[in-house]
């Protein structure tokens, strides 16, 4: 790690947001390593590499946030008092910040607490990569148990973070321990409730922006609430009960809302007009609905949502609603596109990213008389019970 230092002191602390390709001549770097710190090569790369890219960095993230667990636990005690309740995800940046102001405070400052341009880099590995910006974030599989140890506690932190099994064509989590030398080192078994019996457990995953809970969460550069919320006519998920884990253990289930509004004549094409709750065209991610938790899906819990899909002006409306909820998943997941057949025989296509198959594919008719002979949430309820899915939408007025 030493000859990488010699190249990533030269750029500058941000090179991860702008200069993360330069090549210091002369520098003695091995090739693997030195793809590590090249988005541009990622990008093209195979999936082997980009996922060796994130377990890089997400385990250097891992190892800062090990040698300085004593801090870092009083900084997430602190972030919780500000924000005057225990929310269990943090940007892990927010976290550092935290950490290094505490540190400040008491004119304290080591080696292992300072971000260097390595860490730096991780910090930012995922942010405007193949269009999109993933943030690193940690959760606390058990907030309260985390929370209730004493600071000089000995026990030893289980990382577990998201990654994929290539041979096995399945999402996991990959645990990471540390071994004698005090480094972290990846575990041979499969995590589950057994294996993880009381050990403190930190997951480790990728979050788009304010994505996670709290006002200190740094990121302010994004619009969560997706518009505004002036018309009168709303079309929303009501209930919602996610019956089939997407994650493996201990990972929450991300579930996307991505969805387009057309009007006759519908013409063919990639998406369509946007509507309350969805992105960009060409930006993958679409909207969170709400990241499950795994107790809820294992007890088959019907969660009030009033998740707002879509708001008009008047009543009277000749469009037709197409869209997919699916369980996001983060770089490198592979991005995939489902095709949306129109009353008139047109073809749309909705993109996104995900290990999985969608929970629920739809199009919908809000035409008052139905003409189009398509689901419609204007009289009454339009609901859908599948094996993995359970969700009604309601068309209301305001």
């Amino acid at each position: 790690m030493k000859k990488l230092f010699l190249l990533l002191f030269l750029t500058s602390l941000f090179m991860a947001c702008t200069n993360n390709d330069e090549i210091i001549e002369n520098a003695v770097v091995d090739t693997a390593e030195l793809n590590m710190y090249d988005k541009t090569y990622i990008e093209t790369a195979t999936l082997d590499e980009k996922l060796s890219y994130k377990r890089f960095h997400l385990k250097k993230i891992a190892s800062w946030l090990n040698r300085n667990k004593k801090d870092v636990k009083k900084a997430i005690t602190e972030l919780n008092n500000y924000n005057n309740g225990n929310f269990d995800t943090y940007y892990i940046e927010s976290v550092i910040n935290q950490v290094l102001l505490g540190q400040e405070e008491q004119d304290k400052t080591t080696d292992n607490s300072q971000i260097d341009n390595e860490l730096e880099f991780s910090l930012n590995a995922f942010v405007n990569i193949e269009n999109e910006s993933w943030y690193p974030a940690m959760r606390l599989y058990d907030i309260e148990k985390h929370l209730s140890r004493a600071p000089y506690d000995s026990t030893q932190t289980l990382y577990a973070i998201d990654d994929y099994d290539t041979e096995n064509q399945e999402q996991i989590m990959k645990g990471y321990q540390e071994n004698s030398s005090g480094e972290l080192e990846p575990i041979n078994e499969t995590l589950n409730e057994q294996l993880a019996g009381e050990d403190d457990i930190v997951v480790l995953e990728l979050l788009p922006c304010a994505d996670a809970g709290g006002q200190q969460q740094f990121r302010g550069q994004c619009d969560p609430d997706g518009g505004g919320s002036q018309y009168t006519y709303r079309l929303r998920i009501e209930n919602m009960t996610v019956k089939h884990h997407k994650e493996g253990w201990p990972g929450r289930s991300e579930i996307n809302f991505k969805g387009y509004a057309l009007s006759a004549p519908f013409g063919s094409g990639d998406c369509g007009t946007n509507i309350i709750g969805t992105s960009n065209c060409y930006s993958y991610a679409g909207r969170r609905i709400e990241r499950y938790k795994r107790s809820w899906i294992d007890d088959q819990d019907e969660r009030l949502q009033n998740y707002l899909m879509k708001t008009q002006e008047d009543y009277i409306s000749d469009e037709v609603v197409y869209y997919l909820i699916f369980e996001e998943d983060s770089f490198p997941a592979p991005l995939e596109t489902k095709t949306f057949l129109m009353p008139n025989g047109d073809l749309r296509n909705i993109t996104y990213r995900s290990w999985q198959s969608p929970y629920d594919k739809q199009t919908v008719s809000m035409n008052p008389g139905n003409s189009y002979n398509l689901p419609s949430p204007n009289y009454g309820n339009f609901s859908v019970d599948k094996n993995s899915i359970k969700y009604n939408l309601k068309y209301t007025v305001y």
